[in-house]
């Protein structure tokens, strides 16, 4: 189970990018990352804040998909995690949740998030 834990610099920057993903606007996500932060997943790589921001640019809008962190092993500056993606998908009348479940390693230096690896748990 995740809990605040304010004087763990690791989780704080972990849990400040999670919050930036789930409400925040371009800005703050890229602030929560380093300069040549890499972020990789099934779905490609994306290195330094250039790529960083053309990858996060599209999952803005509303509905957006939300992070919610369910447990978290820490080894130092690297936190491992279990996730669920949850997205919301809607036709107009209804909207449908959907939840993936993911496993994340996120490696900070100096406050910031440098590398985030995501895979799909199947």
């Amino acid at each position: 189970t995740l809990r605040r834990r304010m004087s763990d610099p690791t989780h704080e920057a972990v849990e400040t990018l999670v919050h930036a993903l789930n409400h925040g606007g371009l800005p703050e996500i890229l602030d929560a990352f380093t300069d040549d932060a890499v972020f990789s997943s099934d779905g490609g790589i994306a290195s330094g804040r250039r790529e960083l921001a053309a990858l996060f640019d599209g999952t803005l809008e509303e509905p957006r998909p939300r992070m919610i962190l369910r447990h978290t092993e820490r080894d130092g500056n690297v936190l491992h995690c279990r996730a669920t993606r949850r997205f919301t998908i809607s036709d107009g009348e209804q909207a449908i949740g959907h939840d993936v479940e993911i496993r994340c390693v996120f490696t900070v230096v100096e406050g910031a998030v440098a590398r985030v690896v995501v895979d799909p748990i199947q």
